[in-house]
């Protein structure tokens, strides 16, 4: 007997919905020919008379957009974890790049959160396969389109023609949605006040997210926003930027706040009164240490000898005079 697992289902009622089915088994069509990691995975279709369902994998902690917005969950997601989702999310548009497949909606809730250092993408109800010979997928002008101005890209919007190039202006918004931990992108403003916004002359972009480190917003986000698609990276240069920025976020954290980490460190493993072998003989009129004595220090004599040592014009105030009853057998 086979292991039980959740699932997420989505439910089409044909009664109510008569037109979508197309797109569903579209949705399901595309979702079956994916396989990678980083992408929600489908299990099955169910075919009713009455409606179609469609059974994938469960996000246990829903949307990503729906966590970032949660007072409670906000701070499982700090920096360094929204540079590991923004890698994630590279990865997995890399492969739908490489199948030709234009996502046409991405953005934070269409991520999902499977564990607290997992995302996965979802939703395809718009996603469109690229035919043979065409780099772009165009749709035409219909009552019932419905785009989400503030993610889509400028040709997206006057021409309603996607590309990868125009789902790599979508990541740009979704990183910074990421960043802002939930604000909407442009609010207050309708979509012709963006299109007037973004475009020729005016060319204004969101601005840089308080949490947001420099290398991401100028080396990523702002990329994804080029006016002209081919002057914006493609998603495998995404990836390989990603890892670079995160790489170097860490590598380039302010040294002083390691350096009181160590000494934060030392300090305490000093005041529990670990044996120290000190290898040089050191002369101080407080006590007298000689070579290859084992002894135990206290917090006072370790910052006096460094400061011997490091510093010995600086003058440390408030250091006992009558220290040897820390050294026993001194």
């Amino acid at each position: 007997m086979g292991r039980q697992i959740q699932v997420a289902v989505k439910v089409l009622d044909l009664d109510r919905f008569p037109t979508k089915m197309d797109d569903f088994l579209k949705e399901a069509a595309i979702m079956n020919a994916l396989d990678h990691p980083d992408i929600v995975r489908l299990y099955g279709v169910c075919v009713a008379s009455k409606c179609l369902r469609l059974v994938t994998e469960l996000a246990p902690l829903r949307s990503l957009l729906e966590c970032l917005r949660e007072p409670d969950l906000r701070t499982s997601f700090p920096v360094s974890t929204l540079h590991s989702f923004a890698i994630q999310i590279a990865r997995g548009m890399s492969y739908l790049e490489e199948e030709r497949l234009v996502h046409r909606d991405l953005a934070a809730r269409n991520i999902l959160v499977f564990a607290k250092d997992r995302v996965k993408i979802g939703d395809f109800g718009l996603s469109r396969a690229l035919q043979l010979g065409k780099s772009y997928y165009q749709t035409n002008f219909n009552a019932n389109l419905r785009l989400p101005i503030a993610w889509c890209a400028l040709e997206a919007i006057h021409e309603l023609r996607f590309t990868s190039a125009s789902d790599v202006w979508s990541y740009g918004v979704t990183l910074w949605e990421m960043f802002t931990y939930g604000f909407v992108p442009w609010a207050g403003l309708s979509g012709r006040q963006i299109l007037e916004a973004v475009d020729v002359p005016n060319c204004q972009r969101l601005s840089q997210p308080d949490a947001c480190p420099d290398a991401v917003f100028d080396a990523v986000m702002r990329s994804c926003w080029n006016h002209e698609p081919t002057s914006r990276p493609t998603f495998a240069q995404l990836t390989d930027v990603s890892q670079k920025t995160c790489f170097s976020y860490f590598t380039n954290i302010n040294g002083s706040f390691v350096c009181v980490c160590v000494c934060v460190c030392v300090c305490v493993c000093v005041c529990m009164y670990i044996p120290v072998l000190f290898l040089l003989q050191l002369a101080h009129s407080s006590y007298n240490i000689c070579k290859n004595r084992l002894i135990t220090c206290h917090l006072f004599q370790l910052l006096d000898v460094v400061r011997q040592i490091y510093c010995p014009n600086v003058q440390v105030k408030d250091i006992p005079s009558n220290i040897s009853h820390f050294l026993p057998g001194v």
